[in-house]
C-alpha cells in the first residue's frame, strides 16, 4: 500500500488524500483475515474474563440506504468498522452518503476527493457560525447628512470601542456526534468554578448533553459519564470588510479636516487611535468547525478512545501583509505588536481522519487505520492532471501545482496597454473622468505590447491576451507578477499601489487595433464593447484597502494573490489578466492649474500637492463606507484612509525628506497630470514607462485523486512492547478496500427550458 506525505496533527506516519470530476463510490469489497488465535482480558481492574481473539468483521453493519420521502434525497451509509476498549467505551466509524446538493457560480469541474462524491466519515464534530460586528449599519454609513456627524463617533460612551469594529463573533454552536446526539446548541450559563466555561445545551434533546467551551476548546458530556474533547481545528482567515472608514477620530473639527490632522499628528509621531482602520484592513482570525479528540468516561478511567488527523493544502490568501514595509506600519502606525511581523496568514485548506484507536492507559488496544493512496486510475484527464508528467510538481498529497500561463522576458508582444488620458506624448490628451482616469471620451486609447524586453507601465495598465485553457472551476489559483524599476529611491515612479484584475466576458478576444486620431495610439476599444468581454470580474484587488506597494529602496516588487476559480461558461473564451496602478477614492479629474484644486499656497508659493485631489480636502466628492468603488484602475495613490499606511511604507528609510510642509513633501508634490502647456511635469500616475512588469504567471492547484483506499481493524496480541512501531504486538483481524469509479457530468447552461427545447451542454 503505498504512504505519501502530508502535514499531520498528531505524531503519527504521514498519509495523504485527492480525486476528480464527479466521483461515484460503487464497489465495496470485504476481506476478512485468519489470524493467530489470541486470549485477551484477565480479572485487573477494568479487564474482562479471558476471551479468545478471532477474526471477525470490520463492523455489525453493512449497506443502508433509503430515500427520504419528505425531500426525496438519498441517504446511505457504510460501516468502517468499530474500536473499543475492555470496559466497553466504543466508538463505530462510518462512510455516509447524502445526495443533496448546493448552488454557486464556483460549483468545483472535481468532487468527491476522498471518500467518493457525496460521502463523508461520521466524525464527531462542534460548528458554528460567525458573523462580523460593524457599530454602525449601511443606513447610517450611507446617509450624507449623518456621515461625519456625532452618532458616527466611538466616543459616544457605548460599550464599543475602535478596537471592537471589524471583529468576528460566533453563535448558533451545532453538535454532531453519530449515535448519540445532535442538534443545535443553546446558551445557559458561564461556570466560575470551571475555568469560567461557557455552559451550553442541545436545544432539543432525549438524553441531557451539555457542552462547555473553554475559548480553545470543547467537551460534550453525556449522561452516562462520556466526556467527547474537541480540539483539533483548521485556523480559518477572514477577509476584511475594507469599509472605506474617514472618521479616524473625532477632534472635534469639521469632516474635511478630520484626516489632514490624523495625517499630520501621524508626521509629528503622536500615537492616533487607529484601531478601526486596523481592523478593517487586515483578515481575521476564525475556526468555525472542531473535531474530537478524545473521548474518555469518568466511569472508566484510564481507558480512551483517540482520533488522528491530517491537514493538507497550506496556502495564504494574504500576503500582501507580509510585504517589505509593512511591518513597520504595525508598530508605528497603529502601534501594535500583537502578531508576529511580517504577518503570516497560512491555513491549512483539508482535514481528513487517518486513524481511531482505543488505548488503555498509554497503550494501543484496537486501531483502525484509513490508508489514502492516489488512485491510478482517476488521473490523466484535464480536471485531474498526471503529477508525475512535466511541468506539474506535487506540493502535498492531496495538491498538484502547475503553471497554466506564464510570461517573462521578450513575451509580451500580445499584450496591450490602455493609457492614461493624459499620457505624456502626443497633443490629444482629454481631461480624464473623476473615477476613471483611462477614458477617452467613450473609448480606451490603446497601444500593443512588445516582444523585445519587459513591458513599461507607461502611464498606463496592462493587459494580456485571452487565455482560455487549465481553467478549472473550484480549484484553487494563483497570480504572480514581478515589477522592477531602475531607481529604488524614487519617491515618484514606481513608488505606488499596484492593482491586479482578472475579467471575462463574451465579446471577442482582443481589442480592435485600428489607427485613429489619438497619437500616438495604435488603436481604440470603446466602451460598450470593453464591458461586454471585460465586465465580468472573476477576480480583483481594486475593493482592498490594503494593497501591493513598491517601497522607498525597493527595486523589485513581487506580488501573489490567491482566489477560487469560478465556472467560467465557454461561450467566454477564457480571461484577460490585468495589472496596473493602485485604485483609490481619489478624484482624478482634479486641475493642476487651478489654485483651489491641487495647488498648495500654504507655504508661500505655489506647489503640486496631490492630496488635494482627495474628496476629503476638496470636500467636493465623498466616499461613504459602503459607496460603489469604481472597478478600474488609477494613479497608484491610496485609498485615503490608508494614507498614513501607505506612507509608512513608502518613506520608510527616507532620513531627508522635508515634511510635513507641504504634506508628505516629495511624497506628494510631483506625481500628477499636466496640460502640455503647463510649465510643470505631466506626470500622470507612479509609474512611468521605467517602471515595467517583468514576468507574470498564473498557477494551478489541482487537487489529486488522492482516495481512501482501505480500512484496517488490528487488535493487540498481548506481545506489543516498542513504542516506535505501532504495528508490532497487533494483528490484523479483517480489512475494508473500497474502489471507485469515475463519472463525467454535463454541465446545462441556465436557460428557459419550459417551452421543451433540447438541453445545451458546456462544450468543455
Amino acid at each position: 500500500m503505498q504512504i505519501e506525505d502530508s502535514n499531520r496533527t498528531i505524531k503519527r506516519t504521514p498519509k495523504s488524500t485527492i480525486m476528480i470530476k464527479f466521483l461515484a463510490l460503487t464497489i465495496i469489497t470485504l476481506f476478512t483475515f485468519t489470524s493467530f488465535s489470541q486470549v485477551l482480558g484477565g480479572r485487573e481492574n477494568s479487564q474482562s474474563t479471558p476471551k479468545v481473539a478471532e477474526a471477525t468483521q470490520l463492523s455489525g453493519g453493512s449497506f443502508v440506504g433509503d430515500v427520504n420521502a419528505m425531500t426525496g434525497s438519498f441517504q446511505a451509509s457504510i460501516p468502517l468498522g468499530t474500536v473499543s476498549t475492555p470496559a466497553g467505551l466504543s466508538f463505530s466509524l462510518s462512510l455516509d452518503h447524502s445526495s443533496s446538493f448546493s448552488f454557486s457560480t464556483a460549483q468545483p469541474m472535481t468532487a468527491g476527493i476522498p471518500f467518493g462524491d457525496g460521502w463523508s466519515p461520521t466524525i464527531p464534530t462542534i460548528s458554528i457560525e460567525t458573523e462580523v460586528f460593524n457599530k454602525f449599519n449601511c443606513i447610517q454609513l450611507s446617509s450624507a447628512e449623518n456621515f461625519g456627524a456625532a452618532q458616527l463617533n466611538y466616543d459616544d460612551g457605548s460599550p464599543y470601542s475602535r478596537a471592537d469594529e471589524g471583529d468576528l463573533y460566533w453563535f448558533a454552536p451545532s453538535v454532531s456526534i453519530p449515535g448519540v446526539g445532535s442538534g443545535r446548541a443553546v446558551f445557559k450559563y458561564i461556570d466560575e468554578s470551571d475555568s469560567k466555561a461557557m455552559v451550553f445545551v442541545l436545544n432539543k434533546f432525549e438524553q441531557h448533553i451539555e457542552l462547555r467551551y473553554y475559548g480553545n476548546k470543547w467537551t460534550v458530556k453525556t449522561a452516562d459519564g462520556t466526556t467527547y474533547n474537541f480540539g483539533t481545528h483548521l485556523v480559518n482567515y477572514r477577509a476584511p470588510s475594507n469599509q472605506r472608514v474617514l472618521r479616524y477620530d473625532v477632534f472635534g473639527n469639521s469632516l474635511p479636516n478630520i484626516q489632514e490632522d490624523v495625517v499630520n499628528n501621524y508626521l509629528a509621531n503622536q500615537p492616533m487611535p487607529l484601531e478601526g482602520v486596523q481592523n478593517s484592513i487586515e483578515p481575521k482570525q476564525s475556526f468555525s468547525v472542531w473535531y474530537c479528540d478524545v473521548i474518555v468516561n469518568q466511569n472508566i478511567p484510564l481507558q480512551s478512545i483517540r482520533f488522528d488527523y491530517d491537514k493538507f493544502g497550506k496556502f495564504n490568501y494574504f500576503k500582501e501583509f507580509a510585504q517589505q514595509g509593512y511591518g513597520k506600519v504595525k508598530t508605528e502606525v497603529f502601534l501594535s505588536a500583537t502578531f508576529p511581523t511580517p504577518n503570516d496568514y497560512s491555513a491549512y485548506t483539508d482535514i481528513h481522519i487517518s486513524k481511531v484507536q482505543s488505548f488503555v492507559m498509554e497503550s494501543p488496544f484496537e486501531t483502525l487505520e484509513l490508508d489514502y493512496a492516489t488512485d491510478q486510475s482517476l488521473v490523466g484527464t484535464n480536471a485531474v492532471p498526471n503529477y508525475n508528467v512535466t511541468g506539474f510538481e506535487r506540493i502535498d498529497s492531496l495538491y498538484t501545482k502547475s503553471v497554466v500561463a506564464e510570461w517573462g522576458t521578450d513575451e509580451f508582444g500580445e499584450w496591450h496597454r490602455f493609457k492614461h488620458a493624459m499620457h505624456p506624448s502626443g497633443s490629444n490628451q482629454v481631461t480624464p473622468q473623476e473615477s476613471n482616469p483611462y477614458l477617452w471620451g467613450n473609448q480606451y486609447n490603446l497601444e500593443t505590447g512588445t516582444s523585445s524586453g519587459s513591458l513599461p507601465f507607461d502611464h498606463g495598465f496592462l493587459e494580456s491576451n485571452r487565455v482560455n485553457a487549465g481553467l478549472y472551476a473550484g480549484d484553487l489559483y494563483e497570480l504572480q507578477t514581478s515589477i522592477s524599476r531602475p531607481y529604488s529611491q524614487d519617491l515618484d515612479n514606481g513608488n505606488g499601489t499596484v492593482d491586479v484584475n482578472i475579467v471575462s466576458g463574451t465579446l471577442g478576444n482582443t481589442p480592435t487595433t485600428q489607427t485613429n486620431s489619438f497619437s500616438p495610439s495604435t488603436g481604440y476599444f470603446g466602451t460598450n464593447d470593453y464591458e461586454k468581454s471585460r465586465g465580468i470580474e472573476v477576480f480583483s484587488t481594486f475593493n482592498s484597502a490594503m494593497k501591493w506597494q513598491m517601497s522607498f529602496g525597493q527595486s523589485k516588487l513581487h506580488t501573489s494573490n490567491m482566489f477560487v476559480m469560478p465556472n467560467i461558461p465557454s461561450t467566454y473564451g477564457g480571461i484577460h489578466i490585468q495589472v496596473g496602478p493602485g485604485n483609490s477614492d481619489i478624484d482624478f479629474a482634479s486641475d493642476p492649474n487651478n489654485n483651489n484644486d491641487l495647488i498648495d499656497n500654504s507655504s508661500g508659493s505655489p506647489v503640486l500637492n496631490t492630496m488635494n485631489a482627495y474628496p476629503f480636502k476638496s470636500g467636493n466628492r465623498d466616499m461613504t463606507s459602503t459607496g460603489t468603488i469604481p472597478h478600474n484602475f488609477g494613479t497608484g495613490e491610496p485609498w485615503a484612509m490608508m494614507l498614513p499606511v501607505f506612507c509608512e511604507m513608502a518613506i520608510t528609510g527616507v532620513s531627508t525628506l522635508t515634511m510635513p510642509v507641504p504634506p508628505f513633501g516629495q511624497l506628494f508634490d510631483e506625481c500628477w497630470w499636466a496640460e502640455m502647456a503647463s510649465t510643470r511635469p505631466n506626470i500622470p500616475t507612479r509609474f512611468n514607462d521605467q517602471v515595467k512588469l517583468d514576468s507574470v504567471k498564473l498557477i494551478r492547484y489541482s487537487k489529486n485523486p488522492y482516495m481512501l483506499q482501505g480500512v484496517r481493524l488490528l487488535k493487540t496480541n498481548g506481545t506489543y512492547a516498542d513504542s516506535a512501531n505501532v504495528t508490532i504486538g497487533q494483528e490484523l483481524v479483517s480489512q475494508l478496500k473500497l474502489e471507485y469509479d469515475k463519472k463525467t457530468n454535463a454541465m446545462l447552461r441556465n436557460y428557459d427550458y419550459a417551452q421543451g427545447d433540447l438541453l445545451i451542454a458546456e462544450t468543455n
